[in-house]
């Protein structure tokens, strides 16, 4: 069995953070008019981050602006969340990329700036 799901709110957005050894499922549990995928996935991602206290394995993240899964880069020991203050407040653009020939969104870089409270 997996450990009690973890909700953490990321940017407004709110996810449940269910874990089973090296693997995770994230669900987007709050609403949002017409999110992006590109941008949930990185939320996602740092929900991950923030409730496990293990990155994600390069690859593995999957999903849409519902669920996503992903495996962790973690020897699967369930490990204390870092402390992340919620005072830290930052402004990021995610530039994607759209292939049409495969139908596939890809996340090319993300760039981020800090922003005083």
């Amino acid at each position: 069995m997996g450990t009690p799901a973890a909700v953490v709110v990321i940017d407004g957005s709110r996810f449940a953070v269910h874990r089973w050894a090296d693997r995770v499922e994230v669900y987007r549990i709050s609403a949002e008019a017409f999110p992006r995928r590109a941008e949930v996935l990185l939320k996602a991602q740092l929900a991950i981050l923030r409730a496990t206290g293990c990155p994600v394995r390069p690859g593995s993240l999957q999903g849409d602006q519902a669920l996503v899964k992903a495996r962790l880069a973690c020897d699967g020991a369930v490990q204390s969340a870092p402390i992340l203050p919620d005072s830290l407040i930052y402004e990021c653009d995610i530039v994607d990329n759209w292939d049409i020939a495969s139908l596939k969104v890809t996340m090319e870089a993300i760039e981020c700036t800090r922003t005083v409270p």
